[in-house]
C-alpha cells in the first residue's frame, strides 16, 4: 500500500456517518519498537502513538526525533503497564527474533533474549483491545504454541498470518509470522474472519506474481530459504559491511531488525475499521 493511498482510510473511518462528529483517535503503544515501524504505520492511519519501548540507545534517539509526543521507555522489564490500563487500543511488538532465527542457534525459550513473557506481562497490565506481534518463521516450531496459548489464557482470540514483504511490493521475500490477538464482540470476530480469508488469498496472489515476474518456479522450502540461481532473495540486499565509527552500523542494524511497515499498515487498516465501527455504536 503506497503512502498516497492512505487518505481514503482516514476520511472513511475518522468521521461518523453525518460527516461532522469526529471520533476520538485510536491509541497505540509499541514494545521492542526498534526504529519505529509499527509507530509509523500507526501514524499513517491516524492513530495517536502514546508510548514506545526500546532498549537500544540509538534507536530511542530516532524514535524521539520522529515521535516526540510519545512517552519513551527503555527496558521492557522495568515498564509498568498499569499506568496505561484502559487508555490503549492497540499494542504492537516485534519481540526479539534471535532465539528463533535461522541465523542463530535457535535456542527458543531457553535463550536469555526470549522476552515474550515480558511482553505478555505488559499486555495483561494494559489490557488493549488488539495485540499485533511479529517474528521470524522459526518461531512456529519453537514458541508459537506457547505465545498463542498464553494470549488465549489472557482472554484473546488469535489469528496467525505468514506475510512476506513481497506481498506488499518489496523486492525480497522476507517471510514473517504476524500474530493478531483481539478481545471483544462476536461482530469483531466475524469481521476479522471475513477479512482473513480474503486477505490471505490476496497475499498469496501477490507472492505468486512476484515469483513469476522473476522466473521463479520453485515454491515451498526453497523459496522460503531464498535460494534461486545462486542469488539470495529472502532478505533485503543490504551489504553488511560498514565503518564502525559511522552511523551506518546503527542504520544497518536498525533496518535489519525492522518490521515491514506496509504489512503492519494493512493489518492496522482492518483494526481501525473494526474499532471505529464498534465506537460508532456508542455514539
Amino acid at each position: 500500500m503506497s503512502r498516497s493511498g492512505l487518505d481514503k482510510f482516514n476520511a472513511n473511518n475518522f468521521f461518523l456517518s453525518d460527516g461532522q462528529t469526529a471520533l476520538p483517535k485510536l491509541t497505540h503503544g509499541s514494545l521492542f519498537s526498534g526504529i519505529g515501524g509499527f509507530d509509523l504505520a500507526a501514524e499513517w492511519i491516524g492513530w495517536e502513538n502514546i508510548f514506545h519501548c526500546e532498549i537500544d540507545e540509538w534507536a530511542r534517539k530516532l524514535l524521539k526525533q520522529n515521535f516526540p509526543n510519545a512517552t519513551q521507555h527503555a527496558d521492557i522489564r522495568q515498564l509498568d503497564g498499569t499506568k496505561y490500563r484502559g487508555t490503549i487500543d492497540v499494542i504492537s511488538g516485534g519481540f526479539p527474533c534471535q532465539p528463533f532465527s535461522r541465523a542463530g542457534r535457535q535456542q527458543g525459550k531457553e535463550d536469555n533474549r526470549y522476552l515474550w513473557p515480558e511482553m505478555l506481562r505488559v499486555i495483561n497490565e494494559v489490557k488493549p483491545k488488539f495485540v499485533v506481534g511479529e517474528n521470524v518463521a522459526g518461531i512456529v516450531n519453537l514458541a508459537l504454541d506457547e505465545v498463542c496459548s498464553s494470549l488465549e489464557d489472557s482472554g484473546y482470540q488469535i489469528e496467525i498470518f505468514n506475510i512476506p514483504a513481497c506481498a506488499v511490493g518489496a523486492d525480497h521475500i522476507r517471510e514473517r509470522i504476524w500474530i493478531l490477538a483481539y478481545s471483544g464482540s462476536d461482530s469483531i470476530s466475524q469481521c476479522l474472519l471475513n477479512w482473513n480469508g480474503q486477505q490471505i488469498e490476496e497475499w498469496d496472489k501477490r507472492k505468486k506474481e512476484w515469483c513469476e515476474n522473476r522466473n521463479i518456479t520453485q515454491m515451498g522450502t526453497e523459496i522460503d530459504r531464498g535460494v534461486f540461481i545462486g542469488r539470495p532473495f529472502s532478505e533485503p540486499k543490504i551489504v553488511r559491511i560498514y565503518n564502525e565509527e559511522s552511523t551506518e552500523l546503527y542504520e544497518i542494524k536498525g533496518l535489519g531488525n525492522a518490521i515491514v511497515t506496509q504489512v503492519a499498515f494493512e493489518i492496522f487498516t482492518v483494526i481501525d475499521f473494526v474499532l471505529r465501527e464498534e465506537r460508532k455504536k456508542n455514539y
